[in-house]
């Protein structure tokens, strides 16, 4: 046994130093790897490892790096020195949630607008305070307590739970509780062999000899409380067989372990067995009543001579004696057993008699159904593959642009020089600084002189604002492109909070340019094929469809070419499922428009309410209970067909919108590739102060769009000029290829859930209610028409709804000649026809607008 205890104390202490040597080791490459990792990415070299730390752990990179050093350095003097292990969780639990809060914080605008996958993408590959690793638990912290406030109230308690272990620990610096404590060195290794041997045989011989004591002491203990028991029992009175029987092996009656009188061991028994039957069956024991229980109380007698009585039958007590000394054989003590089971008690009536349960009466009733809006799956980002133009090669270009109009003013001898310059995708803006009594006319006159220099002729001058200078604007070799998935993922971006944000472009100083609808409230787009106002359009509604939420935003297009708006069908955005094409479809439209702005102000009327904003954000409304009013945004793309056909409709309804749209939520976007005054009139101009104008033709055009020249000058391909407030400015427009907006267009087709509204679009394919209603009963079905048609009314018809009548009018003189009758019998068919719902109403000097087709003539009254 001695060889034995001494062979384990040596594997153990070659196991610690083996132990000891690995730990060391371990520390050493944590310390090397830290601080190599820190070298590398200090010095960004390899570049992807890099950009993979920063990816990770963000800004955070030198700290992790650090607390990883400061692991190993642990690790290294494990064997001397000792950290406080409730210290270091405490520590790094303190770490990541300051950290995650300040990561949270500092992104929180992307948590509301990002999938978990954007956000992570966003964490890796922006400089973000905690990268990738700590956008997982802000954002399951930020869904889980519903926003960032109940994030940072759950990370502030952790962080303070955490501070205040650590204080204590900190303070109280005694023994095991010290954060740092050195470990007590094992004793000096005797000088000779043959004393450490001594030392090791003499520690050996003692702990046997103590362990051997205690053994037997044990077992001398377990066997004097043994006896002690069956003394107290009268079991040392049995033979030993019989002990054996009754104390480890199962157990006996109690009639058995001596020979006391049969009846009371049976007694006993039976009592216990019954009991026990009761119990399974669900009674209750009702304990007996001592008429003398609250004064008197029984206590064993001090004497233990229970045993020692002698009586005729072996060692047994004499039970007749028992029961005079303790006087309790009249006492007779009844036991009785009560079912538990409980009878179920009548239900007591709801209402008094004579009354009508409230619950009866509202059981037919139905409570009103809240309205819970399908969860929307936004498109991911990584649907838009297109990146922007890298501006440093025009900076070359820009540094020779420089030299020649700084060599051109000082061969004119005009006291002025080109301060800086700025590079932009399409154009670089080049400051000229005016000296000392140098006139700013000097300057333009040059233009000229500048256009042949440089080699174009699309130079545009304008004083810059905020600064003594003049800006020369001049295009570059190629066109820069500005990716819309630069803008979506910006802060200008993410920051606003408006469902009607827009992308737009970036400016001359290469600022991110976004728009708010909702403050604008509507915007008129203008310019020459080609010069890029179907791509501003795609750009606008691909960044809707990113921003807002289907129920909250709802999109009626119109497309008088047929090929531009189609990739938007049947997205959850639309109001109608299609795309309007037709001229008559968009009048429909926008009736249905100025009778839907009216029924909205009589609701916001009836809430006492201003603004549709404010009807979004009543309790009632979010919950449900209210109907749903989401802003409605109609795109109408070359307007000018649609005005040319009705226009005295169309003026009056755009009119009427614009002027009035705003507070219910309506919006209107008009784009024309034909800008001139019988398109965009003074009207329509007055009630859309907020304008984008591309590339025209002449300088007249760009007084009708912006109220200035300068769009003659732009270069096309998104180069457009914004105005807005009276604020012109120079912006290059966000560019998405057409198979990046179909695809994002079939990602939410695919993913979400389309619901359209039926009735509006039964309202704008078949017109009003009360127009399909007269053209129901076509014309010879009506109450009181069989006694008043013209027998001419057919043939006049069919000839107003000829192929030849392009634009669709109907007028009392027309009639008068082709078919040779007085303008009095004209002028009843007119009216017979506006009565009808054929023909429109009254418009003064203008021909009225024919509005039924030759399909449905010939549906009516049959072909000819």
């Amino acid at each position: 046994m001695l060889g034995e205890t001494t062979g384990i104390l040596r594997d153990k202490q070659k196991k610690k130093k083996l132990n000891v040597g690995k730990w060391n080791n371990v520390g050493l490459i944590l310390c090397f790897l830290s601080v190599f990792f820190a070298l590398m990415t200090g010095f960004q070299w390899p570049r992807f490892l890099s950009r993979g730390m920063y990816g990770l752990f963000g800004v955070y990179t030198y700290a992790i790096l650090f607390f990883t050093f400061f692991v190993g350095i642990s690790m290294k003097f494990s064997h001397r020195y000792a950290v406080n292990k409730r210290y270091i969780v405490c520590s790094l639990v303190l770490l990541i949630s300051s950290f995650t809060a300040i990561h949270l914080s500092m992104t929180n605008r992307q948590l509301g607008t990002m999938t978990f996958e954007q956000y992570l993408t966003h964490g890796f590959s922006h400089v973000t305070p905690g990268g990738a690793i700590f956008s997982i638990p802000s954002f399951v912290l930020w869904n889980i307590f519903a926003g960032v406030v109940g994030a940072s109230i759950v990370l502030g308690a952790t962080f303070i739970t955490s501070a205040a272990f650590m204080t204590s620990f900190i303070i109280t610096r005694q023994g095991e509780n010290k954060v740092i404590r050195k470990k007590p060195q094992a004793a000096k290794r005797v000088a000779t062999t043959t004393a450490e041997e001594t030392y090791k045989k003499d520690y050996v011989d003692l702990s046997a000899q103590v362990e051997q004591k205690y053994q037997e002491l044990l077992q001398k203990q377990s066997r004097n409380t043994m006896n002690v028991q069956k003394s107290a029992l009268g079991l040392d009175k049995l033979p030993p067989k019989q002990i054996t029987t009754a104390v480890y092996d199962a157990a006996v009656p109690l009639s058995q372990l001596s020979p006391s009188p049969g009846f009371i061991g049976d007694e006993i028994t039976n009592m216990s067995t019954q009991a026990a039957t009761n119990f399974a069956k669900g009674l209750t024991y009702d304990a007996p009543k001592y008429a003398d229980e609250l004064t008197n109380t029984w206590t064993p007698p001090t004497n233990s001579h229970v045993f020692d009585t002698p009586t005729t039958v072996g060692n047994s007590p004499n039970v007749e004696s028992l029961l005079t000394e303790y006087a309790i054989e009249d006492q007779k003590h009844e036991v009785s057993y009560q079912p538990t089971t409980r009878a179920r008690q009548p239900k007591a009536p709801s209402v008094a008699p004579g009354q009508t349960s409230f619950d009866t009466v509202m059981s037919d009733a139905k409570p009103k159904k809240a309205y819970k809006p399908a969860r929307y799956n936004r498109p991911n980002i990584s649907l838009i593959n297109t990146e922007s133009t890298d501006l440093s090669e025009f900076q070359i270009d820009a540094e020779l642009k420089k030299g020649m109009l700084d060599a051109k003013l000082k061969e004119f001898s005009v006291n002025a020089k080109v301060s800086s310059f700025t590079v932009a995708p399409a154009i670089t803006r080049f400051e000229i600084m005016l000296g000392l009594g140098t006139r700013a006319n000097d300057v333009y006159r040059l233009e000229p002189d500048f256009q042949v220099i440089l080699g174009t002729e699309q130079i545009r001058m304008e004083n810059v604002q905020g600064k003594n200078a003049i800006g020369i604007e001049v295009p570059n070799k190629t066109i820069g492109k500005v990716s819309i998935r630069d803008i979506l993922m910006s802060k200008e971006w993410t920051g606003s909070k408006s469902p009607l944000t827009i992308a737009l472009g970036k400016n001359i100083s290469d600022e991110i340019i976004v728009g708010d609808i909702g403050t604008m409230p509507h915007l008129l787009i203008a310019g020459s094929t080609g010069s890029g106002k179907s791509v501003c359009i795609n750009t606008i509604l691909t960044s809707l469809v990113y921003r807002a939420d289907p129920a909250d935003v709802k999109l009626l297009l119109v497309d008088m070419k047929l090929v531009e708006l189609g990739m938007y069908n049947e997205i959850p955005h639309m109001l109608i499922p299609r795309s309007i094409g037709e001229v008559q479809h968009a009048i429909n439209a926008l009736k249905w428009m100025q009778e839907e702005m009216r029924r909205r102000y009589k609701v916001l009327q009836s809430h006492g309410l201003k603004h549709v904003s404010q009807y979004q954000a009543l309790p009632a409304y979010t919950s449900g209970q209210l109907e749903r009013m989401p802003y409605i945004l109609m795109v109408i793309d070359e307007a000018a067909d649609l005005i040319y056909t009705g226009k005295r409709e169309v003026e009056d309804a755009v009119k009427q919108l614009a002027a009035l749209g705003r507070a219910s939520g309506i919006h209107l976007i008009l784009a024309t590739q034909r800008p001139s005054v019988d398109v965009i009139t003074a009207v329509i101009k007055a009630n859309m102060p907020v304008r984008i104008g591309f590339k025209t033709v002449s300088r007249g055009d760009s007084q009708t769009i912006v109220n200035e020249v300068g769009c003659e000058k732009l270069v096309g391909r998104g180069d457009m000029l914004f105005s807005k407030e009276g604020h012109i400015q120079r912006i290059q427009g966000a560019f998405i290829e057409d198979e990046e907006a179909r695809r994002v267009m079939n990602y939410i087709r695919e993913n979400n859930k389309c619901e359209f509204d039926s009735d509006v679009e039964d309202y704008i394919l078949n017109g009003p209610p009360e127009q399909q209603k007269s053209m129901a009963y076509g014309f010879g079905d009506g109450p009181s028409a069989a006694r008043n048609q013209d027998p001419m009314f057919l043939a006049i018809l069919r000839w107003l709804v000829r192929e030849d009548n392009v634009k669709r009018q109907a007028s009392i003189a027309s009639i008068q000649r082709k078919f040779s009758l007085g303008f009095g019998r004209a002028g009843r068919i007119i009216d017979q026809m506006a009565e009808a719902g054929y023909v429109s109403e009254d418009n003064g000097a203008k021909g009225r607008t024919v509005l039924i087709t030759r399909e449905e003539v010939d549906n009516l009254f049959g072909s000819e």
